[in-house]
């Protein structure tokens, strides 16, 4: 009873000294009688019998708490693989995402400039321009695979102050390969005199090149109407630049409608789900807004809110 008073370790150690002192008062009840079936003979008896049901319900709580502790530790371990695998999922599928649009540029343009080079006499103005566009998607491959690092390791993202009409006109000559090979005729608007926006550059080259890239994808079936696009840019109030890119084609599913910003929602049978998942990303951490909506009479619009500097 002393060495259990002073270890006092666990529940099971306050059980066993509550069963010693069972047993010392069987021990001392017994000591006062010599004859048997009497009251203090019975109470002996019980406090003993107590205290063997004390033990044995103690080992079992204390066996069955255990059990339940490991069970709950082997459930966190496979959560946390869980967690992990699908991590690497979503990484794995951003980059493989946002790579594949800049490395099928560069593969036309490259088919482009190779076939221009064999003409007789060579296109060459044509070929130069093909060749600075792979240039270009080149340095947009290392800028979105830095973008992804940044953001999965939180590293903080470079700001400058941006003009949204630059970006807009900026992605849509990268994209013009794709446009002309789709045949969608492409109206940009927007004011003269839109405000700056605080952003990193290539991150917002990144957001349009998915909506754009969505659309053309969106309209690749269509036939019996023509295949536009209308990327429109201007001020709201209150000290926001919008930025619209609308489509002609079959517009968003309405059942997807709500969750179209999810991860791994996806309307294409060979996509990601991850595009607009990173768009949304990319414009909250820029302190902006994307939102999703039917056009007018046929396909989708996507706007972006970002706050003017």
């Amino acid at each position: 009873m002393a060495l259990l008073w002073r270890r006092r370790s666990s529940v099971l150690d306050i059980w066993l000294l509550v069963v010693l002192w069972a047993w010392f008062i069987e021990t001392f009840l017994l000591s006062m009688t010599n004859s048997r079936f009497s009251v203090v003979w019975y109470a002996g008896r019980g406090f003993g019998l107590l205290a063997s049901c004390f033990v044995l319900l103690a080992l079992l709580y204390e066996s069955t708490t255990l059990y339940a502790r490991l069970a709950l530790a082997a459930g966190a371990k496979e959560r946390e693989r869980e967690r992990q695998r699908l991590t690497l999922q979503v990484i794995a599928g951003s980059i493989a995402h946002e790579l594949q649009q800049p490395l099928s540029a560069i593969v036309s343009n490259s088919a482009a400039g190779v076939q221009l080079l064999k003409q007789s006499p060579p296109d060459l103005r044509e070929a130069s321009d093909a060749f600075e566009d792979i240039a270009s998607e080149g340095r947009r491959s290392s800028d979105i695979i830095k973008s992804i690092r940044a953001a999965m390791t939180g590293a903080t993202q470079t700001m400058a102050p941006v003009d949204m009409d630059q970006i807009v006109r900026e992605t849509v000559r990268l994209l013009r390969m794709e446009l002309q090979t789709q045949e969608v005729s492409v109206q940009v608007e927007a004011p003269s005199d839109l405000p700056l926006v605080l952003g990193n550059r290539s991150q917002l080259v990144q957001v349009l090149a998915n909506l754009i890239t969505n659309a053309i994808e969106a309209m690749a079936e269509l036939a019996d109407r023509p295949r536009t696009l209308s990327v429109r840019s201007a001020l709201c109030a209150p000290g926001n630049v919008s930025v619209m890119v609308e489509d002609s084609g079959p517009g968003i599913d309405p059942q997807l409608a709500a969750r179209i910003f999810d991860p791994f929602v996806t309307t294409k049978t060979r996509g990601t789900g991850l595009g607009l998942a990173i768009c949304r990303f990319i414009i909250e951490s820029h302190g902006g807004q994307i939102s999703a909506y039917p056009g007018k009479e046929h396909g989708s619009i996507f706007q972006i809110l970002l706050p003017a500097c």
